[in-house]
C-alpha cells in the first residue's frame, strides 16, 4: 500500500509471497482547505474497505 507516487520505490522483502501494490491518491493536496477532514476520511474508509478484501481473500 503506497501514496500513488511511492510504488517504484517500494522495497523488495525476501520471502513475502506476494506483493500486492494498491497506490492511493494522497490527500495532501487538500490540506489547509474547508475539504481536508472530508477527504482523508474518505481515502481511509477506501484504504480499509481494499485492505479488508484483500485479507479476506488470502486463503
Amino acid at each position: 500500500m503506497t501514496c500513488s507516487q511511492a510504488d517504484e520505490g517500494c522495497p523488495f522483502i525476501a520471502g513475502a509471497n506476494k506483493r500486492v501494490p494498491i497506490t492511493y491518491e494522497d490527500p495532501k493536496v487538500f490540506d489547509n482547505t474547508p475539504l481536508e477532514k472530508e477527504k482523508y476520511t474518505e481515502r481511509s474508509l477506501e484504504i480499509a474497505s481494499e485492505m479488508l478484501y484483500v485479507f479476506k481473500s488470502i486463503k
